[in-house]
C-alpha cells in the first residue's frame, strides 16, 4: 500500500504534540489532522490503460518464461557419459526452448493472468475496506515494466486522506495480503500439480526459487516429498511460477516497516509507540543481507557439486564463484531497505502517522495475529538463488 499523502491541515506531525509520561508503555497524544476531504473521481481511462498495458508487459514476459525456462532449471544439453544420449531437460510440454514466439500469446498468458489476478485481488482487498469505512482511496494502479523480470513493478492504490482509527487501519492494512493469499494458495497447488518433478542435473546452473515454511509444506502435501532433496526438485509451470511471486510480493509487503501492510498492521496492532520498533526492523534488513550472503557462500563453496563431463564451465567451485552468488542472493534484502530509506525520506521522516489511543477490537487483534503468523509462514530469507 502507498505511504499517506501529507496532511494540509497539520503539516508537521511532531509539533503541538506531548508524549504521555505516566504509565509504562504510554502513548503520545495524536493531533487531529481534521475532516476527510470530498471522494475524488478516478480517472477510468488510466486505470484501465494502466491494466491493459501491464497485461501486455506481464504477457510478454510468460512468453519469455516459457521460451526459456523457470529459474528453477537448466535448460541445455547434458553428456550423461559414453553411449548415453544427450538431454534436453524442460519441466512440461508447454515451454519451447527453441526460440519466443509471438504469434502465440496465449502461451504468455498462464504467468499474466495468474499473476494479474493475484494483484488485483490484494489491491481490491484493500479498496473494499477502505470504502466500507469510507476513506478516500483510488482504484489500484497497475505498474507496467516492459521487458523486464516479471513485467511489472506490483499494483497499488492512492489513499487521499490518513486514517487514524486502529480498527480501519487494521481492516485496510490486513485486507490487502489475506485477500491476496485466499487466490494465491489455490492457484500455486493447481500449478505445483501441473509441475514435473526431475533430477536436476549434476553441476547445473539453476536459479531456484526460495522456500518458506509454507511453500515447502504445500510442495510436500502436492507432490507427496520435500524438494529440493537428493537432486530433485519441481521445475515450476508458469502458473505456479506466478502464484510463487505472488507469495513473494506478500511477503515483502508484510515486512513490518514504514506504510507497507505489515507496518500498517503493526501499527495498528501496537500504536503509535510501534515507531521505534519500525526503525529497527528497518535496521535490521541489511542484517538478514549479511547472514545470507555468510550461508550462501560457504553453501555454494563447499557443496555445489562438480560439473558433469563434457558440459560447458558454467558452475566451478571457486570462491569468486561463489560470493558472487552468496551477493546475488542476498541483494535484494540490500535493495528493500534503500528503497525504505527513500520513501521514508520522502514522506518526511516518519515510518507512519500517529493512530488514535483507541484499543482494538478483540476480533481485529486476531486478525493483526492472523497476519503475523502467515509473515512467518511464508518468510523466504533467500528468495532466489543460484546453484
Amino acid at each position: 500500500m502507498p505511504p499517506y499523502p501529507p496532511s494540509k491541515h497539520h503539516p508537521n506531525p511532531h509539533k503541538d504534540r506531548e508524549p504521555q509520561r505516566a504509565g509504562h508503555g504510554a502513548e503520545e497524544n495524536v493531533p487531529e489532522f481534521g475532516p476527510p476531504s470530498k471522494l475524488r473521481k478516478n480517472n477510468y481511462l488510466l486505470h484501465l490503460a494502466l491494466f491493459v498495458a501491464t497485461l501486455i508487459t506481464t504477457t510478454f514476459a510468460g512468453l519469455t518464461y516459457v521460451s526459456t525456462g523457470p529459474p528453477s532449471i537448466w535448460i541445455g544439453v547434458i553428456d550423461l557419459g559414453p553411449g548415453m544420449p544427450l538431454l534436453l531437460f524442460e519441466p512440461y510440454t508447454g515451454f519451447d526452448p527453441g526460440g519466443l514466439s509471438l504469434l502465440e500469446p496465449w502461451r504468455g498468458l498462464y504467468f499474466s493472468a495468474t499473476l494479474m489476478f493475484i494483484l488485483l485481488c490484494h489491491e481490491m482487498g484493500h479498496y473494499i475496506a477502505a470504502r466500507i469505512h469510507k476513506v478516500d482511496v483510488s482504484l489500484p494502479f497497475f505498474i507496467p515494466l516492459p521487458f523486464v523480470g516479471l513485467g511489472t513493478f506490483g499494483a497499488l492504490i492512492s489513499m487521499r486522506e490518513r486514517v487514524k482509527n486502529r480498527n480501519a487501519l487494521m481492516d485496510i492494512g490486513a485486507a490487502g495480503p489475506l485477500a491476496g493469499l485466499v487466490v494465491t494458495v489455490p492457484l500455486l497447488a493447481y500449478g505445483l500439480w501441473l509441475s514435473d518433478v526431475s533430477i536436476v542435473p549434476p553441476g547445473a546452473a539453476a536459479m531456484s526459487e526460495g522456500n518458506s515454511i509454507f511453500y515447502l509444506g504445500l510442495k510436500y502435501l502436492v507432490k507427496g516429498e520435500l524438494l529440493p532433496w537428493q537432486g530433485r526438485d519441481v521445475f515450476l509451470h508458469p502458473i505456479a511460477w506466478a502464484a510463487w511471486c505472488g507469495l513473494l510480493i506478500t511477503m515483502i509487503n508484510l515486512i513490518p516497516v514504514w506504510q507497507l501492510d505489515g507496518g500498517h498492521v503493526a501499527f495498528a496492532y501496537f500504536g503509535s509507540r510501534y515507531e521505534w520498533a519500525s526503525r529497527w526492523f528497518h535496521k535490521l534488513l541489511p542484517m538478514v543481507g549479511i547472514c545470507v550472503v555468510v550461508y550462501v557462500f560457504f553453501d555454494s563453496y563447499f557443496t555445489v557439486a562438480p560439473l558433469a563431463a563434457g558440459v560447458p564451465p558454467l558452475w566451478l567451485n571457486t570462491w569468486d564463484a561463489a560470493l558472487t552468488n552468496a551477493f546475488s542472493a542476498a541483494l535484494p534484502w540490500f535493495i528493500w531497505p534503500a528503497l525504505l530509506l527513500f520513501m521514508l525520506r520522502r514522506s518526511g521522516g516518519r515510518y507512519h502517522p500517529p493512530v488514535d489511543l483507541e484499543p482494538l477490537s478483540s476480533g481485529r487483534r486476531a486478525v493483526g495475529l492472523l497476519v503475523m503468523i502467515v509473515f512467518v509462514l511464508i518468510f523466504m530469507p533467500i528468495p532466489l538463488r543460484m546453484g
